[in-house]
């Protein structure tokens, strides 16, 4: 068994259901690259980068969880929220056992600060795998206490990343963390405005191909 020992505080969150995906609304925290330091997100993302890739659409500070364990162990010493793909699927189906929180997260929940720091888990997965769509996060919330916060699909869809982002930056009291200082926020605004300008070219070179 894993993840012994006091559990993080509990956090009301709702549940919105669609037709592919669950949205768990949450209200938590993050972490900027660079001179950003109020909030922290940490991740786990394996060889495939579903989970870097929404990570990095984030535009938020991260700390990435090794993934060779002779790479030298993540230690974290504010409070984070963590974001998990799920591994394996179909055990609600198959009935056999399986292992859906990567075994490099557990290992870095192990470790009692990295625990106790932990405020909320977002986790990405596969619709095709049912009932354990996203499994990890639920099995991370039931083992630590900490609220699951938000569910997405793969590598997560731009209404994705926009609403965890959003979240994370406006709500970061709800969970007591420091919320963003001026300059960080118009860090976040210049990338999210360019991260939109990008968007713009890329629609108008389509509908310039489309008509072609």
């Amino acid at each position: 068994m894993f993840l012994s020992g006091a559990p993080a505080r509990h956090h009301r969150h709702l549940v919105r259901q669609s037709a592919s995906r669950v949205h768990v609304h949450f209200f938590v925290h993050v972490h900027f690259r660079g001179q950003l330091s109020a909030m922290l997100v940490v991740y786990f993302s394996s060889a495939t980068g579903n989970t870097h890739r929404f990570v990095e659409k984030l535009g938020l500070p991260s700390a990435r969880i090794p993934l060779r364990r002779t790479d030298a162990p993540l230690k974290v010493d504010q409070p984070y929220v963590l974001i998990c793909p799920t591994y394996g699927g179909g055990v609600s189906l198959n009935h056999e056992n399986s292992r859906p929180v990567p075994v490099q997260v557990i290992r870095f929940l192990n470790d009692e600060t990295n625990r106790n720091l932990l405020r909320g888990v977002i986790a990405g997965g596969n619709s095709n795998f049912g009932p354990d769509f996203c499994r990890a996060g639920d099995a991370i919330a039931a083992k630590t206490g900490a609220p699951f916060l938000y569910r997405f699909e793969l590598m997560g869809s731009e209404e994705d990343v926009e609403t965890v982002r959003e979240n994370l930056v406006g709500n970061a009291h709800k969970l007591g963390l420091e919320p963003l200082t001026a300059h960080e926020r118009e860090v976040l605004e210049a990338r999210r405005a360019e991260t939109s300008e990008s968007a713009l070219r890329l629609d108008r070179l389509r509908a310039r191909y489309h008509t072609v």
